[in-house]
């Protein structure tokens, strides 16, 4: 069974779990930091996959990677401007107004940066056929890929 046809199939379970969420790198770069879930610059993985289509050789021209990382700023208040420590009467009372707490970058979203700069490099590197890729394994070599990243943050519904 051919790609297209398989994610149709998988598409057509209904396993109970959410959808796959990601988030690509040309809005990863545009914004010029992690967004939070709720914020809704995802898209699901599989329509990604499906919009961007295959190559010649029938491997898709979506790349995803996937990025789990320690959070910088674990009890930041950006409304607040200052960390709130965990579990104080501050942190609380700030959670209980609906206040977001937590991010998972530093103040320069350097994560974002370098993750965005790694997504265009990779991009252009398939492009030039510059990368030692394993394209008998599934990856594509297409000139117009498109990058998308799974990041905990903003693929995974918190609040």
């Amino acid at each position: 069974m051919r790609w297209p046809e398989a994610a149709a199939e998988d598409d057509r379970r209904d396993t109970g779990l959410p959808r796959m969420r990601v988030l690509s790198n040309r809005k990863l770069k545009e914004l010029g930091r992690i967004p939070r879930s709720h914020e809704g610059h995802q898209e699901d993985a599989l329509a990604a996959v499906e919009r961007c289509g295959a190559d010649l050789g029938n491997r898709p021209k979506a790349v995803i990677f996937f990025y789990s990382h320690r959070w910088a700023r674990g009890n930041w208040c950006e409304e607040l401007q200052r960390e709130l420590p965990w579990g104080s009467e501050e942190y609380k009372r700030a959670v209980a107004e609906g206040k977001l707490v937590g991010d998972p970058d530093d103040a320069a979203h350097s994560k974002a940066r370098a993750l965005a700069a790694f997504g265009e490099w990779f991009r252009e590197g398939l492009a030039k056929g510059a990368l030692d890729v394993d394209v008998d394994g599934g990856l594509t070599s297409a000139s117009n890929v498109e990058i998308f990243w799974w990041i905990d943050w903003c693929s995974t519904p918190t609040r």
